[in-house]
């Protein structure tokens, strides 16, 4: 039985025959202080606190600084038409699943997050 849905997909077959794909072309990461923008007075205001969580999970301070961008522009009473909640915009039932449920603290959110 198909999926729903399955019907308007379209399945090609590659030949035997077909050439390699190309190699990627090789990328020079540039460091970080030489691509880095200067953060905001609203980023500025909770950098301490995401570079903290950023240690703590092992990951790099600026994916963290990109997320809550983009997620909640650094508000962290911010809430989504679908309930998503803080700065990371989590939903409570998932953040509740994994203990958290204090989304409006941002430390717990970033956590959480």
């Amino acid at each position: 039985c198909a999926p729903a849905g399955a019907e308007a997909l379209q399945w090609y077959a590659v030949p035997a025959e077909a050439a390699p794909l190309a190699a990627a072309p090789e990328v020079r990461a540039e460091p970080a202080s030489a691509a880095a923008k200067p953060l905001s007075s609203s980023a500025q205001r909770y950098r301490p606190l995401i570079d903290d969580v950023a240690r703590q999970h092992a990951l790099d301070p600026m994916l963290i600084h990109a997320v809550v961008q983009v997620e909640s522009a650094y508000r962290p009473e911010a809430v989504s038409g679908k309930g998503a909640v803080g700065l990371m915009q989590l939903m409570p039932a998932t953040a509740a699943r994994f203990g958290q449920t204090a989304l409006y603290d941002p430390r717990a959110n970033l956590q959480a997050g």
